[in-house]
């Protein structure tokens, strides 16, 4: 699983995407935190949930997280087909994330 917590600006948000998806392993979990932030949501929803490298599986997790999931070189059935599981697995992760206090210093 690979949390994205930008600097909060598109750029950001893109250059950690592109820079980290290769380490991601198949099947991975990327979750983009913050995503009720405009610059966040216009990346996740015009790029990278379109992205061919992914699957917008599983999609919204909360408010203000939005997940996708790395696909292998063909796509497998699993993660196309199975969106109601995904989100069921890291409820508890993501919860625990979210609540995680912002460190001073950043944005």
């Amino acid at each position: 699983m690979m949390l994205i917590d930008a600097d909060h600006s598109y750029d950001g948000v893109r250059n950690d995407f592109e820079r980290w998806l290769p380490h991601v392993a198949p099947s991975g979990l990327i979750v983009f935190h913050d995503y009720l932030m405009p610059d966040i949501a216009r990346y996740v929803d015009d790029a990278a949930s379109l992205d061919p490298r992914v699957s917008s599986v599983p999609g919204q997790l909360v408010p203000n997280g939005y997940g996708v999931t790395k696909l292998a070189t063909t796509p497998s059935a699993h993660v196309r087909e199975a969106p109601q599981t995904i989100p069921n697995k890291y409820a508890i992760c993501w919860e625990q994330v979210a609540q995680v206090p912002t460190c001073s210093g950043r944005g």
